[in-house]
């Protein structure tokens, strides 16, 4: 039986380049060392994560967001997760476009 690890490294010798680049962008994200659990750098990144998630699900009518960008938030709400796991970095892309156009429509709103 091939660990998840090396069913995606067979991924590499693939013809087709989007599968290679998938394969390769996904043993980065295996690669990255997490935090241990109860740690005080897993608890901060722990905290950060949920309130990200949070943020989002309260901006979730905001217009302009895709059906696919408003799933990925209703997923993330209902099992918060971790910040390591797939579809986190989805994620954090989401967030920092409303937080973006959050801080673009208050100068847009200031009176000065």
């Amino acid at each position: 039986m091939l660990t998840r690890k090396e069913k995606i490294a067979k991924l590499l010798d693939s013809p087709n380049e989007g599968e290679r680049a998938a394969a390769m962008a996904a043993l980065e994200r295996l690669d990255v060392p997490r935090p241990v659990t109860g740690s005080p750098e897993w608890c901060e990144a722990m905290i950060e994560h949920r309130n990200m998630v949070m943020e989002c699900a309260v901006r979730i009518d905001t217009p302009g967001l895709s059906a696919d960008e408003i799933a990925t938030i209703r997923r993330w709400s209902r099992f918060t997760g971790y910040p390591w796991e797939d579809g986190a970095e989805e994620l954090r892309r989401i967030y920092r476009r409303l937080m973006t156009e959050e801080g673009e429509q208050c100068l847009l709103a200031s009176p000065t």
